[in-house]
């Protein structure tokens, strides 16, 4: 699978934007506050349904406009699929998908596998555990059909045992039944990701073996309580402090992916452009796993490319996108900084200016 065709309309600076893709490598590259990164941003929203630089899609629409539309020509199998997501400045979301107004942003969300990296992308190694919970259940989103129901219904308990635990008056079976809610859907949503980790851990080791080879990292999943007792154990012995104050402390929720070497923390061990080639392995071993698991190949997106990766990663990162048959789209200031991605020849190049993107002849 990948994104033929992209066309942007009030999109920040992108006025009116029009591009026909290369299905293996693209090169995007402008002056900062060209509109690079917007062009970036708005395939982005295909394949997650929202932005990666503001929680406010308001802000997103050009000025004086009440909508922006992206829309993208997927390509499956010689199989042409029309997508497009329209925000309004009401906090109205339209999806189409193949012709047809779709309710869920998640189907749209589920045609476009798609990976980001970008100067923020370490933050999932050293930001809260909810990055890294957010990378394990995005293949699960992806591979495990009922993933995303099962998810629906644990947040649901979640959200309303909390509430009564905040709410002092709440009754005891009320309590109890959204508590017994809670630790049914925690359970099965603890099984997606176990099943998942344990299948996933040899595609991270195999990248991570590519990308720092004379390390031996170490990779756990610790579910969000002590191993050595049942979920439901673990809620009854933390009832107090829940109550106290006024969240649930113990389940799938607080899960983390941890990740270290000599028993340390990577984070107290690698260096800032290690953690970026940590980053860059996990997002691959994602990738890879999905090709191999629902024969579904992943677009990749890097902005900022000369601000991350140097030589030997960008040649390491572009063979492996290559053997995976991913379609990769690049930004950077200037073309210098594509460095060996230049020398790619199946690529299309374009230079942003003004809001304008073009396509140039090399």
């Amino acid at each position: 699978m990948h994104l033929e065709k992209i066309q942007v309309e009030d999109f920040r600076n992108l006025k009116s934007v029009s591009v026909e893709l290369h299905p293996e490598l693209n090169l995007i590259y402008g002056d900062n506050g060209s509109g690079k990164t917007s062009f970036i941003e708005s395939i982005h929203y295909l394949g997650f349904g929202r932005s990666f630089r503001t929680r406010k899609p308001k802000s997103v629409i050009s000025l004086g406009q009440s909508v922006f539309t992206v829309y993208g020509q997927l390509n499956n199998d010689n199989s042409s699929i029309p997508v497009g997501i329209s925000k309004y400045s009401d906090q109205r979301t339209k999806i189409r998908i193949d012709g047809k107004d779709i309710d869920r942003v998640s189907d749209m969300v589920k045609l476009c596998p798609m990976q980001l990296y970008t100067p923020q992308s370490t933050e999932l190694l050293t930001g809260s555990p909810a990055f890294r919970r957010s990378y394990i259940d995005w293949g699960l989103f992806h591979v495990e059909q009922s993933f995303l129901t099962d998810y629906t219904r644990f947040k649901r308990a979640l959200t309303q045992r909390n509430a009564l635990l905040k709410n002092t008056q709440s009754g005891k079976i009320e309590l109890d039944f959204w508590s017994n809610e809670y630790i049914g859907g925690g359970l099965i949503i603890d099984e997606h990701r176990l099943s998942n980790f344990e299948k996933l851990v040899p595609y991270i080791t195999r990248y991570l073996k590519q990308f720092l080879n004379s390390f031996d990292v170490q990779i756990d999943l610790y579910r969000g309580w002590d191993s050595s007792t049942s979920l439901q154990d673990a809620v009854q012995g933390n009832f107090e402090k829940d109550r106290k104050f006024g969240f649930t402390q113990s389940g799938p929720h607080k899960a983390d992916l941890r990740l270290k070497v000599d028993k340390k923390p990577i984070t107290e061990f690698f260096s800032r452009g290690q953690l970026r080639l940590t980053s860059v392995a996990l997002q691959l071993a994602q990738a890879h796993f999905l090709k191999d698991t629902k024969a579904a190949n992943c677009i990749f997106l890097i902005d900022d490319l000369s601000a991350e990766l140097d030589s030997k990663a960008r040649s390491a990162f572009m063979e492996a996108v290559t053997n995976l048959g991913s379609q990769l789209v690049v930004s950077a200031i200037d073309k210098n900084d594509f460095g060996e991605f230049y020398q790619y020849e199946n690529k299309k190049v374009f230079h942003v200016e003004q809001g304008e993107v073009n396509e140039e002849t090399y």
